[in-house]
C-alpha cells in the first residue's frame, strides 16, 4: 500500500475515533470537545492532496460534517444532552453525512491504490 493509500485509510480510523470520543464525552456531560483531526490533516496536506478530485469532494462534505457536528456541540453545550446524543444516532443528518464522507474517502482510496 502506498503511503498515501495508508494516510487515506487512517483519516477513515481517525474519523470513526473522534465520533466515538465525541459521543462519549456528551453522554458522560463533558462540554470539552476536542477538533475534528481529519479537518487538520486535509488543510495541512492541501498542497499535495490539492490536485485530486476526491480531495475537493471530500472537503465540501466534510464541511458539512462540521456543520452538523456543531450543531450537536451546541446542543450538548446547551445542556440539550439528549438531543444531542439523538442527532448523532443511525438516520441522522449528522450520520448520513459522516457516512458520505467515508464512503468518499474510501472512493478515493480505492483510486490513489490502482495508480
Amino acid at each position: 500500500m502506498s503511503e498515501l493509500a495508508n494516510q487515506i485509510y487512517m483519516s477513515i480510523v481517525t474519523l470513526t475515533t473522534w465520533k466515538k470520543q465525541l459521543y462519549n464525552r456528551i453522554q458522560s456531560g463533558q462540554n470539552h470537545f476536542d477538533e475534528c483531526p481529519l479537518g487538520k490533516w486535509l488543510t495541512e496536506n492541501a498542497g499535495k492532496l490539492g490536485a485530486s478530485v476526491h480531495y475537493e469532494k471530500t472537503f465540501t462534505i466534510y464541511n458539512k460534517f462540521l456543520e452538523e457536528t456543531e450543531k450537536i456541540i451546541q446542543l450538548a453545550e446547551s445542556g440539550q444532552q439528549k438531543e444531542a446524543l439523538a442527532a448523532m444516532e443511525y438516520g441522522s443528518c449528522f450520520e448520513s453525512v459522516a457516512q458520505e464522507l467515508v464512503q468518499g474517502i474510501i472512493a478515493w482510496r480505492e483510486e490513489v491504490q490502482h495508480q
